[in-house]
């Protein structure tokens, strides 16, 4: 039987008495660029957008002081009805139960996760969001949205039913003092340096040549490409066979690849970025559906039977990224699920290596209350995109800042620079010392737009160094924004090949221990 942590339950009973929820109201109020689309009408918040119109956010909110909510989770539930959504392709659009707010310099938004087209009779709308020592601001700009977001449709929210409230943190940091140990062929290994690999099935072994030659010794590839989104206009939605037609083939290519490395005396972690169905980070309905949880385990016994004995695997990568945010389903929450994996893989292969994130989509700060598992041989990764304001600036599609909008690094002003990074990086470094954990930095990275994107790379890869830690570079060859070997043209504004850059060399020099 498990062990009652009784300080811990009466501390959660004694919170959760003094946390009312807070009943839906007349706090309510739509801006008058909404009020075409957005009315009250008696308990019922009605959004209206007619077809054709997908440039507007159609939005009521009320305010929220959010500086009470300090390692605590915000929950919010809603009921609604919708009909005739239409999907717009882009991301982040379509029915909203979110939370608009501040944070570490960005703005954030998290949602619910709602019905993205059609009609739908009425459901609930859960929304959770977690927050860390440090809280977001008070009264200000944190608010909470209803509403319809850039497409056309029309839904209704059940206002009498909305209700938020201040809960217990779903992860509560525990006592846990485990010393992790390593097999000889792990404590042995030289300092594992490199990049991620490119997706979808597109290395070649020129890649992996190129990269010996510069300096590197091991890959992350990642096994991604696969979207179940429902597609537009009513077509038929993806199913677990046909994740495991797309998992067969990246199986198919990561052997091509490991056999690429293991000629090279080269490594591998191979990454599983795409778990059953619904990608990962907060779509990773494996949190919420048994069956895709429970094929997420499958998968890992059978991968780990494939690859059992060969010398070029450095570790299994569970789970990218997962950002669980609401309660999961027992024994699905991110990291009894990367246990129950860990422990398939250890059925058919006691001597395999794990590599377990943490998560808040593998933040450093995430680690404050990650456990470390009870079995040895286990790497732990982080994922370093600190400061996201300065690191993701024109990446991912996003529009290329002017040079009014450019943040640069080191940044005196917003206090950017090595020191604040250590401390950015305090919480996993305390991990590692508390449980002789090995460390892995899966992903870091800065955007090609970034002023000072290189010298970044240094202070990053100077305290992985100092540290100790594992460490790939996101991403070789894959992306405009994060791709080392291409600058942008000042004269046409657009990318050209050219590796004489300080990006690159950052990069190089890390291969080679500078």
């Amino acid at each position: 039987m498990k062990k009652i942590n009784v300080k811990h339950l009466v501390w959660t009973m004694a919170l959760v008495a003094s946390l009312p929820v807070l009943a839906g109201d007349a706090g309510w109020t739509v801006s008058k660029s909404c009020a075409k689309y957005v009315r009250i009408e008696g308990d019922r918040l009605i959004v209206d957008v007619p077809p054709g119109v997908t440039n507007v956010c159609a939005y009521a909110t009320r305010p929220i002081d959010l500086s009470g909510f300090s390692q605590c989770v915000l929950e919010a539930h809603v009921r609604c009805r919708g009909e005739n959504v239409v999907r717009d392709p882009r991301p982040a659009r379509g029915v909203k139960l979110s939370l608009h707010y501040d944070y570490e310099g960005r703005r954030r938004y998290p949602c619910a996760s709602a019905p993205e087209e059609g009609s739908f009779d009425w459901m609930e709308l859960e929304l959770g969001v977690p927050f860390g020592k440090i809280p977001p601001a008070g009264w200000g700009n944190s608010q909470l949205v209803l509403g319809l977001q850039q497409t056309s449709g029309r839904v209704e929210f059940d206002l009498p039913s909305f209700s938020y409230r201040k809960a217990p943190p779903i992860f509560p940091r525990e006592d846990n003092s485990r010393l992790v140990r390593y097999p000889e062929r792990i404590s042995s290994l030289p300092r594992m340096r490199g990049v991620m690999g490119l997706g979808c099935c597109r290395n070649t072994e020129k890649d992996i040549e190129d990269l010996k030659n510069y300096g590197a010794n091991l890959i992350r590839l990642q096994m991604n490409g696969f979207a179940a989104k429902q597609p537009l206009k009513g077509g038929k939605a993806k199913t677990l066979a046909d994740w495991d037609r797309w998992l067969a083939k990246n199986l198919d290519h990561a052997e091509v690849v490991l056999g690429w490395l293991e000629k090279r005396g080269m490594m591998m972690v191979l990454d599983l970025h795409n778990p059953p169905l619904r990608g990962y980070g907060k779509d990773g309905d494996v949190f919420y559906v048994q069956a895709n949880a429970d094929r997420l385990v499958s998968a890992w016994r059978e991968i780990a039977a494939r690859f059992k004995g060969r010398k070029g695997i450095y570790g299994y990568d569970i789970m990218n990224e997962p950002a669980q945010n609401r309660r999961a389903l027992p024994d699905c929450d991110y990291w009894n699920l990367q246990r129950r994996a860990a422990e398939a893989i250890r059925e058919v292969d006691p001597d395999a290596t794990i590599v377990v994130e943490s998560n808040e989509w593998d933040s450093p700060g995430a680690f404050e209350y990650l456990k470390a598992l009870d079995m040895d041989n286990v790497v732990y990764q982080v994922h370093m995109y600190w400061p996201g304001a300065f690191t993701h600036q024109g990446a991912n599609g996003a529009a290329r800042p002017t040079a009014e909008q450019l943040l640069s690094y080191p940044n005196k002003e917003k206090g950017w620079d090595r020191e604040a990074l250590r401390r950015k990086l305090e919480p996993v470094r305390e991990f590692q010392r508390r449980h002789n954990a090995r460390i892995y930095v899966g992903e870091f990275s800065a955007c090609i737009y970034a002023p000072g994107a290189g010298q970044y790379l240094r202070d990053c890869i100077s305290i992985f160094e100092e540290y100790g830690w594992d460490w790939t570079y996101h991403s070789f060859r894959e992306a405009l924004w994060w791709n080392v070997e291409t600058v942008i043209d000042e004269a046409t504004g657009k990318p050209v090949p050219n590796r004489d850059n300080d990006r690159f060399r950052a990069l190089v020099d890390g291969f080679k221990g500078k």
